[in-house]
């Protein structure tokens, strides 16, 4: 198993009230990084009712993004400690 192997198929899941009410697929081939980098910039262009964004691969979740707290913390440190976190 190579390094892409989570970028078979990944999915950007927008969340609202802690569940997942919206699902778009994202392109085949990306890395775990383009992939969070291209669900991040589509939850900001969004400009929607949605409280988060998460990345899935599969059956697990790469990335957690919560609308809310990323405003506080507004760090680059504070999102990498979550792609960590879920990795």
């Amino acid at each position: 198993m190579g390094a892409n192997v989570w970028a078979l198929r990944m999915r950007c899941c927008f969340v609202k009230d802690a569940r997942i009410v919206s699902v778009e697929e994202l392109l085949p081939g990306l890395s775990v990084h383009e992939a969070i980098e291209s669900a991040r910039i589509i939850f900001k262009k969004s400009a929607s009712p949605y409280d988060g964004v998460e990345v899935w691969s599969l059956t697990r979740r790469l990335y957690k993004q919560d609308g809310v707290s990323h405003l506080l913390r507004g760090s680059e440190q504070g999102e990498k400690a979550a792609v960590r976190a879920c990795a």
